[in-house]
């Protein structure tokens, strides 16, 4: 962490961050409960630092005990210890819950099915998505790095693999069905 930060300094150009971008908006800081976290990887932790300590971190099951503490606490932790200072860290149980969604366990964030944290280990062993409500027949998944390759989706329904895959590096890839 100390050298990403050094290197970092003076490197990394930011004209607005979240908080002056929802300022901005119109929407105080105060009013924000909780960030939740998709997964560790510092590109989607960011600096929790800037926000009020009264937001809440919510985090994906064993979080705590992977990356805290943090730098400089624990010289080789990968977040900054003013992230979790003064503030409650969450980590999500998904043992209370019997739902699931999608094969993944599920918990109904908010408790009025508008909002639905998922389970979905792989990309980290924390890793959460979120399902939200758009209307009463559709969502949007927030994946946030669940998805590095479309080989990944499938097969499925929708894109079934093909019946044969030639190996023959001067013929097409592969073929479709005749």
């Amino acid at each position: 962490m100390k050298a990403l930060v050094s290197n970092i300094e003076g490197d990394v150009k930011v004209d607005k961050d979240i908080p002056e971008q929802l300022t901005k908006q119109g929407i105080p800081l105060a009013g924000v409960n909780a960030i939740i976290c998709s997964h560790s990887h510092i590109d989607h932790v960011g600096d929790p630092s800037v926000f009020p300590s009264s937001v809440d971190l919510v985090l994906g099951p064993g979080f705590k005990s992977e990356h805290m503490p943090g730098y400089p606490t624990n010289p080789q932790g990968l977040r900054l210890d003013n992230a979790f200072e003064g503030r409650s860290v969450r980590e999500v149980d998904f043992s209370i819950s019997n739902l699931a969604i999608g094969g993944f366990h599920a918990i109904d964030y908010f408790g009025d099915v508008s909002f639905y944290l998922l389970e979905a280990p792989g990309h980290t062993k924390n890793h959460l998505c979120g399902l939200a409500r758009t209307t009463e027949n559709t969502f949007i998944l927030f994946g946030a790095d669940a998805c590095h390759h479309p080989g990944q989706l499938r097969p499925s329904p929708y894109l079934p693999l093909p019946e044969r895959i030639s190996t023959d590096p001067s013929q097409p890839i592969s073929s479709t069905r005749e």
